[in-house]
């Protein structure tokens, strides 16, 4: 069946009556998980399509019935599609070229992937090959974590690169952004025109290659969901090619942040990234920024796959499978590439230009709802506390932040470990002696850190252990900057 063609035939009003009916038969990315069997609705997979069909099929659930439906493409009969949505809901989403019948059923020829508040449609996941010409993709692991770690808090213009379905810049223009979208792909376009329509907001369009399309343009939030698989495969559609070492594209983002990124501004950008001997992937974006002050780079690491294990998880489907596998894998090989790591990139424009860079690894637990308050804390605290120009305000009485339980101590007071709270999205990590020792000096937080410091003799010790607390969230409340 050939990709289809949505119409915007229709209002906001009238598609809102989808967004209501769905949510009313719960139709959210926790439910749909559950129902399918899966621990979030990013980890579809092809191959467990028939057990999907199963479940919703002993399931008799309207929820079920809505998957089934709009999001696995399982035709129905015309009286069952309208007791579903109701006779009016029926003739808008056919007026728009999304429910159709075929063969004496009704099918929806897009899908419908929740995220958040949001719907969003997207070309068929299941039976269309990744290189079909102009395929809108279905909302995977990268989309969903892009959107779930972004903050877009106080954002004026944002632009989102790569744009596919338009999920990003959607959620920047419902932010109250100023939103721009970049893709050159023409129907994933008309894909983000549809969504914005069906999302209620208004975004700019622009078919072209990343920035060429914004030249001259400063944004305060820059997304981007590019391609980054390595791949020695000519043959790859140009919207997904990114290069031999998947990194042509990120490498063009990074670079145009200095002619596009505002002072303060924020970019963030979800992908694969292959690890090397030597230069660290920190010290590569910081080359590809080319400067080493007034930038501040961060990177959520959510896990890492050997090269073998990374490329059968991307050539499903292949029918030359052991040829292309084994042309993949020395290719990674040849270019040392050691494992591949799934993160979300983030890169902040200091304030002060020529503060020094600071640059921080954080091994993160896969985000299976939004973490942006807690991401958007992080962030913050890494901007206050790596400051090299920051002090503590004396005044100010320092606290254990609710985003741990505990602090535990060895037996020698060397060193100590923070216990996590219940909905800590971070891995532990150990603290040094002098930081163990500065939090368990606070107890139970009604000391100021003017009164805190006289129990120190090196002052440099003292402002270095609260720092150490201050990156990794364990302070409360947050300090302010003193000059």
């Amino acid at each position: 069946m050939a990709l289809p063609t949505l119409k915007t035939s229709a209002t906001t009003e009238e598609l809102s009556l989808l967004h209501k009916r769905l949510r009313d038969i719960g139709y959210k990315e926790a439910n749909i998980a559950q129902l399918l069997g899966r621990f979030d609705i990013s980890e579809l997979n092809g191959k467990e399509y028939p057990s999907y069909i199963w479940r919703c099929d002993r399931d008799t659930s309207e929820l079920a019935k809505a998957v089934a439906l709009f999001l696995l493409g399982r035709a129905s009969d015309r009286p069952r599609v309208t007791e579903l949505l109701g006779a009016d809901l029926v003739s808008v989403l056919e007026r728009c070229g999304i429910l159709v019948e075929f063969r004496g059923a009704m099918v929806s020829l897009p899908v419908v992937f929740p995220c958040l508040d949001k719907l969003f449609f997207t070309d068929q996941w299941v039976g269309t090959g990744n290189q079909e010409p102009g395929k809108v993709y279905e909302l995977g692991t990268d989309s969903y974590a892009l959107a779930r770690v972004t903050p877009r808090r106080n954002v004026e213009k944002a632009l989102d690169l790569c744009t596919g379905s338009g999920l990003h810049a959607i959620f920047s223009a419902a932010a109250g952004a100023k939103s721009q979208a970049v893709d050159i792909n023409p129907r994933a376009l008309h894909y983000t025109e549809f969504n914005a329509l069906l999302n209620g907001v208004e975004v700019q369009n622009h078919l072209g290659d990343l920035y060429n399309s914004v030249k001259g343009q400063t944004f305060d939030l820059i997304t981007a969901n590019p391609p980054f698989v390595p791949s020695p495969d000519p043959n790859v559609l140009i919207h997904r090619s990114a290069g031999e070492t998947g990194e042509e594209v990120p490498e063009k983002l990074v670079a145009g942040l200095s002619k596009h990124l505002e002072p303060g501004g924020l970019f963030s950008m979800i992908l694969d990234h292959p690890m090397y001997e030597g230069e660290t992937y920190l010290e590569r974006l910081e080359r590809w920024l080319g400067a080493d002050k007034g930038w501040g780079i961060a990177t959520l690491t959510f896990h890492e796959l050997t090269p073998a294990n990374y490329i059968m998880g991307h050539l499903s489907g292949v029918e030359t499978y052991d040829e292309t596998f084994r042309n993949y894998l020395e290719s990674y090989l040849r270019l040392g590439i050691k494992s591949m790591r799934f993160a979300n990139v983030f890169i902040r424009r200091l304030q002060d230009a020529n503060a020094p860079n600071w640059k921080v690894d954080q091994r993160c637990n896969w985000p299976n709802i939004s973490l942006v308050p807690q991401v958007e804390e992080w962030l913050d605290c890494q901007a206050t506390y790596r400051d090299p120009q920051w002090r503590p305000d004396p005044d100010w009485t320092p606290n254990l932040s609710p985003n741990y339980k505990c602090l535990w101590r060895d037996w020698t007071h060397s060193r100590g470990v923070l216990e996590m709270a219940d909905d800590n999205w971070l891995q532990p990590e150990p603290l040094n002696e002098q930081e163990a020792e500065l939090l368990f000096q606070m107890k139970p937080g009604t000391r100021s850190i003017s009164e805190l410091q006289q129990s120190w003799d090196d002052e440099h010790a003292f402002l270095q252990a609260l720092r150490g607390l201050g990156i990794r969230r364990a302070l409360t409340p947050f300090s302010p900057r003193k000059d």
